[in-house]
């Protein structure tokens, strides 16, 4: 383990973190007994990517209410690295890894804690002259909205418009300029989303420029909207880009006592994929060869014809997307990309390949 990294604890589990060459890994311990004779055992969560977390681990943060570890690394001292598990009838049924990485040259977390299902972080920002740090909330309660509206904008360090200063609308410019109650760092790029109300369509991305960028101990940053929009409810926030890439897709069959085994042997091209989604404003899936050239296939949400969808408005949809691939299962990356404001969500990926060999492995 990690003697600088003190272990946590959340229902029967103890997480430690363990230095491995250039990068860490994390295991849980627990006793998996059903006697009163402990056996404790320790598996390696982070077995399937051994080095997604780079460098030395510095915190670990546990939620007690949302099955949610935390965790600090020294390798990328702007990103907060998760993991997430669901157990059922004592066994655990699902578990994955993601990671936040916060934009902005200069940014890096301190410390990161848990309060209910809120994690709260310490982050400071460092330009060439200045420097400032803030305390921040990531919020991990599922199916958050904002009322009265059935979804939520998806902003980073998100102002309602209230809490800014709005100036006065330029008639000459068609603008409308706000400021922001903290500085702009380089590299981060804003958003003006409206907010829904009984007279305003929520979730509709407002034509902006950047103004100033402000500093960490004086003015704040400043954001030109184009319009009029004085009295128009909206949010302020740091764009980011969601994307989960898919693992290489292999060909498996029943081995000789049920258990998958890998077919190596062939020529195993993906035509297409189709993607189970819900409740989804715009994603999208990009497809890139080894050639670089990548592929990319839209979906917003809005249907061609359908009576109920009016221009301007936001559209959640569900139901099946289906893409193109068309190439060979080892030679192109696929991932899902969604770099606005609007959600999406993902149940289920199947894939349609055409699979030829010339060979077929026979038992004597």
């Amino acid at each position: 383990s990690n003697p600088t990294t003190p272990p946590v604890s959340v229902q029967s589990s103890v997480f430690f973190p363990a230095l491995r060459g250039s990068s860490s890994l994390i295991r849980e311990m627990f006793d998996q007994s059903r006697s009163n004779r402990a056996n404790f055992t320790a598996p390696e969560l982070t077995a399937q990517a051994p080095t997604y977390i780079q460098g030395t681990v510095t915190k670990l943060a546990v939620s007690q209410t949302e099955d949610t570890l935390a965790v600090l690394a020294s390798g990328a001292t702007n990103t907060i690295y998760i993991y997430r598990w669901f157990n059922s009838g004592g066994n655990r049924t699902q578990s994955a890894w993601c990671k936040f990485t916060l934009g902005g040259d200069g940014t890096v977390i301190k410390d990161v804690e848990w309060i209910d299902q809120a994690l709260y972080v310490v982050v400071a920002r460092t330009t060439a002259s200045d420097s400032d740090v803030s305390l921040e909330k990531m919020d991990f309660e599922p199916f958050l909205v904002d009322s009265p509206s059935d979804f939520k904008v998806l902003l980073d360090r998100r102002v309602i418009n209230t809490s800014l200063t709005i100036g006065s609308y330029n008639s000459g410019a068609d603008t409308t300029t706000v400021t922001l109650p903290y500085a702009i760092p380089d590299g981060s790029g804003m958003q003006a989303v409206t907010r829904e109300t009984s007279g305003v369509k929520g979730g509709v991305t407002i034509s902006s420029s950047m103004g100033s960028r402000g500093t960490p101990s004086g003015a704040g940053g400043t954001l030109v909207l184009t319009g009029d929009h004085t009295s128009t409810p909206f949010w302020v926030g740091e764009a980011y880009t969601m994307t989960y890439t898919f693992s290489k897709i292999v060909l498996q069959s029943g081995g000789a006592q049920g258990a998958p085994t890998k077919v190596t042997g062939g020529s195993f091209r993906i035509r297409h994929g189709t993607l189970v989604f819900g409740d989804s404003g715009y994603f999208k899936v990009v497809c890139t060869p080894v050639d670089g050239i990548s592929y990319e296939y839209p979906m917003s949400g809005i249907v061609a014809g359908d009576p109920e969808v009016s221009l301007g408005s936001v559209v959640l949809d569900g139901g099946e997307f289906r893409f193109p691939v068309m190439g060979d299962h080892g030679q192109v990356t696929i991932a899902i990309t969604n770099d606005s404001p609007l959600p999406s969500r993902f149940m289920m990926a199947e894939w349609e390949a055409l699979y030829h060999t010339r060979t077929r492995r026979i038992r004597l």
